[in-house]
């Protein structure tokens, strides 16, 4: 049930009519944390995940800089079916091979 001021006062998007999505991932990483080693175990637990698009490309960069943190952004497409299941897989997977790595994430 939607209120009907969200429908009349909104704008309203059917996402799946879409058919792909874009999964916006951020993560605020220690400037004592090497990007480029971020970078490199992002990439591969991205490509690891077969229901992640191939096409757009997934992009990785820093996307703030902060006075005791950077923060790195992560967009990847994924078909609108079933987008909630893979974007768990691959926070996932992401969370697995960043631990796999040496990368602590503050709260881990």
């Amino acid at each position: 049930m939607v209120p009907n001021g969200q429908l009349s006062n909104n704008v309203t998007i059917n996402l799946s009519r879409e058919g792909d999505r874009r999964l916006d991932i951020e993560l605020k990483l220690s400037y004592g944390i090497e990007y480029a080693d971020v970078k490199k175990l992002l990439e591969e637990a991205i490509r690891s995940v077969k229901d992640v698009l191939e096409e757009p490309e997934f992009r990785i960069g820093v996307s703030k800089l902060e006075a005791d943190k950077y923060t790195v952004e992560i967009n990847v497409w994924i078909a609108a079916s079933g987008f909630r299941d893979t974007s768990m897989i691959v926070h996932e997977t992401i969370m697995e091979k960043l631990k796999q790595g040496g990368i602590k994430l503050p709260g881990m």
